[in-house]
């Protein structure tokens, strides 16, 4: 029988390479998140307007995190404005820099 939650376990053990510290008003918890930064473009100009801004990772270990909380990946703190997840049990985090 096919084990996904051990497939889950090794994809994330590749590409969660990112040591974050997530700080919310219950303390600090040491995670690993798979970071993502791609530029948003004007329709029109083409020019770079923004980023968008992501983070991968298990979902079991952010479960109770929330807008507002932070975390700062390397010397880089940001703001977490939503944490959604899959039947797959993997987290996507909506990321902004402070």
């Amino acid at each position: 029988m096919f084990d996904e939650s051990a497939l889950n376990a090794a994809v994330a053990g590749v590409f969660c390479n990112k040591a974050a510290v997530w700080t919310s008003p219950a303390g600090t918890v040491g995670i690993m998140v798979a970071l993502t930064v791609l530029p948003i473009y004007d329709e029109t100009t083409f020019k770079i307007m923004g980023e968008s801004i992501t983070a991968g990772c298990p979902y079991t270990p952010i479960a109770a995190m929330q807008r507002n909380d932070t975390l700062t990946i390397g010397a880089v703190t940001y703001n977490v404005l939503a944490a959604t997840h899959d039947s797959a049990d993997w987290a996507t985090i909506a990321l902004e820099k402070q």
